[in-house]
């Protein structure tokens, strides 16, 4: 959302805009399931996503999520019947309900060729 600010009642004719939200890109409302699949150890924390956009998402998880600000993860997305797999970085972790350590994880979406210079492995392997 963008607001308009004037200095002062002289300066009225030089509004600046002011971003009250800081994300890059728009974010949507979705309602969807998300695995998320914490790097390097491949364990898989299963949530409910909460809003998307094209840089990232955020995932709600009904416990205590077992990673830090800062892991690398991959994310199985399932929202309105498309299902997509993205590679990412945890930006934010929320305690919301701290009876039940549920939180709130903020997703960002990096390239695969970023996360591999960051030193990720992303071998894939079947069992």
């Amino acid at each position: 959302m963008i607001s308009l600010h004037c200095e002062s009642e002289q300066n009225a004719a030089t509004l600046k805009p002011i971003q009250l939200d800081r994300r890059a890109h728009p974010r949507f409302f979705l309602q969807g399931t998300a695995v998320i699949r914490i790097l390097p150890q491949g364990l898989d924390v299963l949530g409910a996503v909460i809003d998307m956009s094209i840089g990232g998402c955020g995932v709600e998880v009904g416990f205590a999520i077992p990673a830090q600000v800062g892991a690398t993860v991959d994310v199985d997305l399932h929202v309105r019947g498309v299902s997509l797999r993205r590679s990412g970085i945890i930006r934010r972790i929320d305690l919301i309900r701290s009876m039940e350590k549920e939180t709130r994880v903020g997703i960002e979406f990096v390239e695969l060729s970023r996360r591999r210079a960051q030193g990720s492995n992303t071998e894939m392997h079947s069992e």
